[in-house]
């Protein structure tokens, strides 16, 4: 499943939560806007770029416990980070 990298125990992620408008939950990671795809049963969440059927863009994060496990992908646009922060503060 594409480029999948490790993230080191020691680093720091700030990761931020809101919603969209049809209440769905959504991460803010490093400036890009990711949406809840699935969880699995140990609490492991898998998000998708927000853009995924837009712009077809298949980057991934995984999260546990507020921290990022594995990034996945490269993304094929750039970071809306106003659009996302708006969206986080409503919520």
């Amino acid at each position: 499943m594409g480029n999948m990298s490790q993230i080191p125990s020691t680093a720091v992620q700030q990761l931020e939560y809101g919603f969209t408008k049809r209440g769905k939950r959504t991460v803010l990671y490093k400036g890009f806007e990711f949406w809840q795809h699935r969880e699995n049963i140990v609490g492991q969440i898998t998000w998708r770029c927000c853009h995924f059927q837009s712009l077809k863009c298949h980057a991934t994060i995984k999260t546990a416990s507020d921290h990022v496990l594995s990034v996945s992908n490269e993304h094929t646009h750039e970071a809306n980070v106003a659009t996302s922060r708006a969206r986080a503060a409503v919520h």
